[in-house]
């Protein structure tokens, strides 16, 4: 800091300060509070300097004679440059070794080094546009193959052999030790504290939630791991490699084996790792790619988890039909006899191939009331979801709004607590039935989420700038099983992924078909009526069908669709009114539910359908 101005902004909460010699700066949350993470902007006044024949860069610089026509991505020059900073040979290609990357941003060409990100305009100029550096954090042996469905780092010896492991659910001192790492700059999230390496990134349990607790103590867990760029170490599931089969008319297969896929004329087969170029740019290919590689995790954490456990896994995004759209998947593992479990998670990038992967355990003590319901079906006459009930009280306490964190604690799920994202006023907006009439009714509620797959909307009983308790106005689940009795219509459900122009036009031709039922029932009805009353005998012909009986309930159906705030046209959700319900779409797909109160004033709900 003695470098540089006092900063206009920051540090922050998050840590990031930002100076007028255009440089941003994430420090470190503890003390004393070290640099993790510079950027340079291009407005930046010094030089970068680069060995010969390139010396001393400006931002802004033109630098498109190292892009030529042949190489306009510049891979020539990223490895010229590794091997300069790295002190490497001039015969060693990073890029093959995977511990380089050139990666296609939509403002930028970024070329990611260990330790460093230098970003050159997307124009024909390739003039400097930002740098960032970070320190080059030895992983240790966290850099070794490691298990996404067993969740743990398996240590070899020279010979290949599994001599030791360090697993999720450690106490961090043991993973640390058999690590032999040594990173002293810690990061403090919401929940737990993390600490980056080059190509990885570990998460540790913070089990109390003061401001001061700034580094994790020796009763913190080993709880998560992320795995990127330039990590080339092999990725497992359940004790398998995974595989790529890949083709110029598409893809092949995914598949999981010890052993190697037999090699195919015109066929690239290939470990798969976080580098993978050749899946960029081929949309179509890594849609599909994304959805066989669920298929594969998802299999093995069903034989990876016993009886009484819960396995479900979906892929997010593929659906879209734009450039640059994000694909990603998540596959869920929970035991409820046990009480434990972990999620699987992977990112690709579309325009590079490159993927992101994640492994963490669920540690939150909600998670039980959540998954014992997330393979239910939803009632969308109930008034209960994902094992909360609407107008039951919450104690917010311990808030944080500088952070947006809060402590939640249910009464009638016991002692347990969570730290859990806080957002203090958020206007809510429903869709509500008024004298016949659809409406949106705005309420401004506190929101929390980031726990029990569940985002709660809470109206506070007293002040909200004080610990007290609220009630619960609304529920928003990711249920995965089916939304059933939407307008007491039979046979209509939706499901978690249903695609929103299908949904739309399922819903459109149900309510048609149950209308000239009810049509046929009301005619039927009348008929018996006129008959009984002229002391006819009654007409067979008046009898309901057995379909026709399905449908007595039906009285109607009421329903609001709005659009995304983002000039697509694409709708973001559909509102059932007369059943306070709501279907939510994220990336073209059904994505949670969410109920509410039939009216904002209701006093009954706890005593008319909390119990239903």
């Amino acid at each position: 800091q003695a470098y540089l101005s006092p900063p206009p902004y920051g540090p922050d909460d998050d840590g990031w300060a930002v100076y007028d010699e255009s440089i941003q700066v994430l420090w470190g949350l503890s003390e004393p509070r070290h640099p993790l993470f510079i950027i340079a902007g291009n407005s930046y006044l010094g030089p970068l300097e680069l060995p010969a024949p390139y010396g001393s860069v400006f931002m802004k610089d033109e630098l498109k004679a190292h892009f030529p026509a042949s190489d306009s991505f510049g891979r020539k020059f990223i490895v010229q440059l590794y091997n300069y900073f790295e002190e490497k040979s001039d015969d060693y290609n990073c890029i093959t070794d995977s511990t380089c990357q050139v990666i296609e941003e939509d403002d930028a060409i970024q070329f990611k080094l260990p330790g460093m990100i230098i970003g050159f305009t997307k124009d024909e100029r390739r003039a400097l546009y930002y740098v960032a550096i970070q320190e080059n954090i030895d992983a240790g042996k966290f850099l070794s193959p490691y298990d996404l469905v067993q969740r743990k780092s398996l240590l070899l010896d020279d010979k290949g052999s599994t001599i030791d492991e360090i697993s999720l659910g450690l106490k961090w001192e043991a993973a640390k030790e058999k690590s032999e790492s040594s990173n002293p700059k810690v990061q403090v999230d919401r929940n737990s504290f993390n600490k980056e390496y080059n190509g990885l990134r570990t998460f540790i349990t913070k089990s109390h939630f003061d401001r001061d607790y700034q580094k994790p103590d020796e009763d913190e867990v080993y709880k998560g791991l992320s795995i990127f760029a330039p990590f080339n170490q092999p990725i497992l599931v359940n004790g398998k490699k995974l595989w790529l089969e890949l083709s110029n008319k598409g893809l092949v297969k995914v598949s999981a084996s010890n052993q190697a896929p037999d090699k195919k004329d015109g066929v690239f087969v290939g470990a798969i790792q976080p580098t993978m170029p050749v899946l960029g740019l081929k949309p179509a290919v890594q849609a599909e790619f994304m959805t066989q590689l669920k298929n594969v995790i998802l299999n093995e954490m069903k034989n990876f988890y016993s009886q009484n456990s819960v396995v479900y896994g979906n892929v997010r995004g593929h659906l879209e039909n734009k450039i640059g759209r994000s694909m990603n998947l998540l596959v869920t593992g929970y035991n409820l006899s046990k009480k434990s479990g972990h999620i699987v998670y992977v990112s690709i990038q579309e325009k590079s191939g490159g993927l992101f992967f994640h492994t963490e355990m669920i540690t939150d003590p909600f998670a039980p009331n959540a998954y014992s319901e997330v393979m239910n079906d939803v009632d969308a006459n109930s008034r209960t979801l994902g094992g909360f009930k609407l107008g039951e009280a919450v104690q917010i306490s311990a808030m944080d709004l500088g952070r947006d964190e809060a402590t939640v604690q249910v009464a009638t799920l016991g002692d347990m607590k969570e730290r859990v994202n806080f957002e203090e006023e958020v206007s809510v907006n429903v869709v509500q039935n008024v004298d016949g009439q659809i409406r949106d009714m705005p309420e401004t509620l506190s929101v929390i989420s980031g726990f029990a797959n569940v985002a709660l909307g809470l109206r506070a009983e007293q002040s909200s700038d004080q610990d007290g308790p609220f009630t619960v106005k609304t529920i928003t689940f990711s249920t995965q099983g089916k939304i059933k009795n939407l307008c007491n219509i039979p046979n209509l459900s939706f499901q978690y992924g249903d695609y929103d122009v299908t949904a739309q036009k399922l819903l459109i031709a149900a309510i048609e078909k149950a209308n000239k039922i009810k049509s046929s029932i009301d005619t039927k009805k009348l008929n018996r009526q006129k008959n009984q009353m002229e002391g006819k005998p009654l007409d067979p012909k008046n009898d309901l069908t057995p379909e026709e009986e399905l449908y007595q309930n039906y009285t109607g159906c009421q329903y609001s669709t709005s659009l995304k705030p983002d000039s697509t046209g694409l709708f973001s959700d559909i509102s059932f009114p007369n059943q306070g319900l709501r279907l939510n779409f994220d990336l073209r797909a059904l994505s949670s539910v969410t109920i509410y109160p039939k009216s904002w004033d209701a006093s009954d709900i706890m005593n008319k359908g909390a119990n239903q």
